[in-house]
């Protein structure tokens, strides 16, 4: 009688043992999953090679190097990575800068110079600045001339009513013209980008070909090019493209979205897309920047923000990885891609010769002048 209640207490205190284990184990899972829910998602990926590729380098003659550089605000870090009494450098253009927070909370960019004669001489030269969208921008001009134009802030930003949800970061070796100019490239949406994202960067390999073939015919994204336009004096330096999209799955339409993409001078965009699945908002906010890391080596960044929600969070860890991987297919391309100054446009393409035309206006070594 004793053993079989020394028995039955045994079996209890096993099972409490092992259902206390598993409920710990349960409230630390949910918990993890909160918080990844909750935390921003930042990728980033370098898929350039560390140095200029000495076999696309060969792709050019003497008289196309260098490549047209740009000049405008570039931004250089995220706001919230630079606290007060707090310095980092940074290279810009191939010039070594130094970004500098006050206790004020204020930003400095200083470049120190060095002239060597028989006693180093060290100059200091400041460069302006300025903070908007959470970054920290910074003036460049090959001719030290001062800015003739600011760009504007996302006015839903200012308003404080979207909140940073993550980025997408990918490293490139490139002409830093290849990011913005791709957005007038309507024509490559509907190739580049019509497979869904669930199939990832590259085609399939092998028989994974036909069944990349298959499930691209059935699931797809149909792009629709709306509108470019230069914007009149005084605001000559933006543009806007619109462009509607549709993702079809198995004949159906399952969900329409417009893109409306500002471009702020060469290095600065702001793109809303306009959602609405099942009665609900689930508009995006992606402030794009271009950052020159070196020659022929740039950063391209998508920020995300949108308005607070449990749907909207989850929303937006699919949709920064969509972003992540629509963009890592341009990169691949623009990797093994040659920059021309003349390209024949077809009659399809005057998208294309429009961003030209406005995007010339930042260009000081461009050979065509």
């Amino acid at each position: 009688m004793l053993a079989d209640l020394y028995d039955l207490i045994c079996t209890i205190d096993r099972t409490v043992y092992i259902t206390g284990s598993i409920s710990t184990t349960v409230v630390i899972l949910i918990a993890y999953l909160t918080y990844k829910l909750y935390m921003p998602s930042d990728l980033l990926a370098d898929m350039s090679s560390k140095q200029w590729n000495p076999r696309q380098l060969d792709r050019y003659s003497e008289d196309e190097l260098p490549l047209p550089q740009p000049f405008g605000w570039f931004a250089v870090f995220d706001s919230w990575t630079l606290k007060p009494n707090e310095a980092k450098p940074v290279s810009l253009f191939e010039h070594q800068l130094i970004v500098y927070r006050n206790m004020s909370g204020l930003v400095h960019v200083l470049e120190i110079c060095e002239n060597s004669n028989s006693i180093p001489d060290i100059e200091t030269r400041v460069w302006q600045s300025m903070e908007m969208d959470n970054l920290i921008m910074v003036w460049y001009h090959p001719n030290n001339q001062k800015p003739d134009w600011l760009p504007f802030p996302m006015k839903l930003m200012v308003d404080n009513t979207f909140e940073y949800r993550g980025k997408c970061n990918l490293i490139a070796n490139c002409c830093i013209q290849e990011f913005p100019e791709n957005a007038a490239d309507f024509a490559h949406f509907n190739t580049v980008h019509l497979p869904t994202e669930v199939l990832g960067i590259v085609k399939w390999k092998g028989m994974g070909a036909k069944l990349w073939d298959w499930i691209t015919k059935h699931v797809y994204y149909k792009w629709t090019p709306l509108s470019y336009d230069v914007y009149p004096s005084p605001n000559g330096h933006m543009s806007i493209q619109i462009t509607s999209a549709t993702y079809h799955a198995f004949g159906r339409i399952f969900a329409e979205f417009t893109i409306d993409m500002l471009q702020i001078g060469p290095a600065l965009a702001h793109v809303t897309t306009k959602y609405t699945l099942f009665g609900m908002d689930f508009t995006t906010i992606l402030v794009t920047t271009v950052t020159p890391l070196g020659p022929y080596r740039n950063s391209f960044c998508h920020r995300l923000y949108m308005k607070p929600g449990f749907l909207r969070r989850v929303f937006a860890k699919i949709f920064i990885k969509t972003v992540d991987i629509m963009l890592s297919r341009d990169v691949l391309i623009w990797n093994d891609k040659k920059y021309l100054r003349k390209p024949l446009f077809t009659k399809n393409e005057n998208s294309l010769v429009k961003f030209r035309r406005w995007y010339k206006q930042f260009l000081i070594n461009d050979h065509d002048d």
